[in-house]
């Protein structure tokens, strides 16, 4: 990756500071927090997943194509209001709770897979579209887990809910396999041009999936400190040239069905911030965007592929530091 790697580990949990340090991100989650959770409403629920291929063409697909395409052509409006109160305060400290409801969910799961909240309440739990019933999910399922920092959690309950084959990627940490069904790669995932840079253990998604030899990815967790924007960056790399058939990618290029991830929004302490939060920010990647028209980018290029959000959950003790999101590909190809 474009920092040290060793930062792509678990995600942080937040703390409560007083209102004029809003700006926070922390490790533990041994203080309060509070939390503001959006899912789309149900009169607005557009997506039908199966196995049916048919079921690409039905109403749902197309309304939920129809959300995604107003989104991107609604974002920049939405977004012109912060351009001017940039104006008049200091940039580059992440977004306040409002802004990130320019992100909302525009869709939300399937009839048959209503919204679940899976590997308890604390860090690292995650909300996907419910996996753990008969027909839900295929059963050679395939669920990648980035980031584990030894937090086998998700990786676990995933097991012992489904049929799925789960691999964990994280190369900052000795982790081992956690049943007959789990793999643990002491790989870190990167750009295709970091990863031709620096070698093993830096793997490109493609890279991934063809090691392991899957042509479909049912479930993809991320939780890696920031390095999200890379990841998802050189997915429309990859499917750009996919479009364009250049080097056979549209025979390699496997995108995620459901993606649930930790977006990193704040870097840059507060000039109030305490001592120990200035000295443990400057340790993560600076190369995460810092202000909203950057957010704003990373969205884009997720509904661009294809996306679009059917939950989300601030961190209300510290919205600008980050917010767990869950997507569902429902349009694009390959």
């Amino acid at each position: 990756m474009t920092g040290s790697m060793a930062q792509q580990r678990h995600s942080c949990t937040t703390l409560r500071l007083l209102p004029v340090t809003a700006a926070v991100f922390t490790v533990v989650l041994l203080y309060n927090t509070t939390f503001s959770r959006q899912e789309a409403p149900t009169n607005k629920i557009f997506f039908q997943s199966g196995n049916s291929s048919s079921r690409r063409g039905n109403s749902y697909v197309v309304a939920a194509a129809a959300n995604i395409s107003r989104f991107k052509q609604q974002l920049l409006a939405g977004m012109v209001p912060y351009f001017a109160r940039q104006n008049t305060s200091l940039p580059g400290y992440g977004l306040e709770e409002e802004d990130w409801q320019l992100f909302k969910p525009i869709i939300s799961c399937p009839s048959n897979r209503p919204l679940t909240k899976y590997a308890g309440e604390e860090d690292g739990s995650k909300f996907l579209c419910q996996v753990d019933r008969p027909g839900q999910l295929r059963r050679d399922c395939i669920i990648y887990s980035l980031g584990s920092n030894g937090d086998f959690k998700f990786e676990q309950e995933m097991l012992s809910r489904t049929s799925c084959k789960v691999h964990t990627l994280d190369c900052t940490y000795n982790g081992t396999s956690q049943g007959q069904r789990h793999a643990y790669h002491k790989w870190c995932l990167a750009s295709a041009a970091t990863a031709a840079q620096r070698g093993p253990p830096f793997y490109s998604w493609s890279q991934v999936t063809q090691k392991l030899g899957h042509n479909r990815v049912d479930i993809l967790k991320i939780d890696v400190d920031g390095y999200e924007y890379e990841i998802v960056g050189d997915w429309g790399l990859e499917y750009a040239a996919a479009a364009d058939g250049r080097e056979n990618a549209a025979s390699s290029l496997v995108l995620p069905h459901e993606l649930a991830m930790e977006v990193h929004m704040m870097i840059k302490p507060k000039p109030s911030a305490r001592p120990w939060l200035k000295t443990w920010l400057a340790k993560l990647p600076k190369d995460i965007p810092h202000t909203l028209p950057g957010m704003g980018l990373f969205f884009l290029s997720l509904a661009e592929l294809g996306y679009g959000v059917y939950m989300m959950e601030i961190n209300g003790g510290a919205p600008e530091c980050c917010s767990e999101v869950s997507l569902l590909r429902v349009t694009g190809s390959p």
